[in-house]
C-alpha cells in the first residue's frame, strides 16, 4: 500500500491538528481543489465541526484516467489518511473518484459513513419535465455504470444530453474562473445542446461549481443544478442517525494536498472561506 505523501503529516500546524481532532473529524477527498465548493457548504451548515480537506491534485486530473486507475489512487490514499487521522466520516467530494471507487471504500470501511457525489439530475428533471437537461461531467463518469444508471431513472421524463468536458476542471485547478479561453471552451461544447433550447444544466463535477459563472453565460442562462446541497444534507443525516456531531467549540478546517504545495493550500483556503 502507498502513502498519500508522509511528509504531509510532519507538518506542526497538520500535527497538531491531527492530535486535536483525532477520532472526530470529517475527512474531505478530491483529485484537486474541486471538492472545496462542497467543504465551504458543509462548513457553514456544521461550523463546529472539524474537517480536513485532502486534494490529490498530484494525480490530477482523475477525469481523464481509467477507472481501475482511479480506483487504485482513492483507496491507497485513504487508507493512508484514515491509518492517521480516524475520520468519522468520510465525503469523496469528487463525481469521478465517487463512480469508481465509492462500492469499494464503503465495503472497506463499513463501521465509517462514506458519502459520494451525485450529479443533481433528479431535481432538474423535477424543475424541467420534458426539458433538454444537459449533463457537463468528466469522460470517466459518463462512462460508468454509476452515471447511466442514473440516467436511466429518468430517461421518459426529460431529454438528458451527457457532455463529456475533458479539461474543463483544469480551468478551476488554475483558478481561471472565466476567461475568454474558458468561455470559447463553454461555447464549443454547449453549441449543439443549445439548438433545441436548454432548459437546465446539471454539474457532474465538483470543479465545476466554480466555473458556474461562466456556464451559466455559455448556456444562456439555462438553471444550473450542483449536487454539493444534497451531499451535504446526507452527511447531515447520517451524523444525526449515528449521534455523531460536536456540539460545543469553535470547529476548524486544515487543508492537505499531495503536490505538499502550500500555495495549493492557500488556494483552496481562500475558495473555502472567500
Amino acid at each position: 500500500m502507498i502513502d498519500p505523501v508522509p511528509s504531509l503529516f510532519n507538518t506542526p500546524i497538520i500535527r497538531k491538528t491531527m492530535e486535536k481532532h483525532t477520532l472526530n473529524n470529517i475527512l474531505f477527498y478530491d483529485s484537486g481543489i474541486g471538492g472545496v465548493s462542497v467543504l465551504r457548504l458543509a462548513q457553514r451548515t456544521l461550523p463546529k465541526e472539524n474537517f480536513i480537506y485532502y486534494g490529490d491534485s498530484k494525480n490530477a486530473p482523475y477525469g481523464e484516467r481509467s477507472a481501475d486507475e482511479v480506483c487504485r489512487l482513492v483507496l491507497e490514499n485513504v487508507a493512508g489518511l484514515v491509518a492517521r487521522l480516524c475520520p468519522k466520516a468520510i465525503v469523496i467530494a469528487c463525481n469521478t473518484a465517487t463512480s469508481a471507487a465509492i462500492g469499494e471504500l464503503r465495503s472497506r470501511y463499513p463501521n465509517l459513513i462514506v458519502i459520494g457525489m451525485e450529479p443533481a439530475l433528479k431535481p432538474a428533471v423535477k424543475a424541467y419535465p420534458g426539458g433538454n437537461i444537459a449533463v457537463l461531467a468528466t469522460p470517466i463518469t459518463i462512462r460508468e455504470e454509476k452515471f447511466r444508471t442514473l440516467c436511466g431513472q429518468y430517461y421518459n421524463e426529460a431529454n438528458i444530453i451527457p457532455i463529456e468536458c475533458a479539461g474543463l476542471m483544469d480551468f478551476a485547478e488554475r483558478g481561471e474562473f472565466n476567461s475568454p479561453e474558458l468561455q470559447t471552451y463553454l461555447n464549443i461544447k454547449l453549441d449543439g445542446a443549445l439548438c433545441g433550447g436548454l432548459s437546465a444544466v446539471v454539474l457532474g463535477c465538483t470543479h465545476y461549481a466554480f466555473l458556474a459563472e461562466a456556464i451559466s453565460q455559455a448556456a444562456r442562462e439555462a438553471e444550473i443544478f450542483d449536487g454539493g446541497d444534497g451531499t451535504v444534507r446526507e452527511l447531515v443525516k447520517r451524523l444525526t442517525e449515528k449521534d455523531l456531531f460536536v456540539s460545543e467549540g469553535t470547529g476548524s478546517v486544515a487543508f492537505l494536498n499531495s503536490l505538499n504545495d502550500e500555495e495549493k493550500n492557500e488556494q483552496a483556503k481562500k475558495l473555502c472561506f472567500e
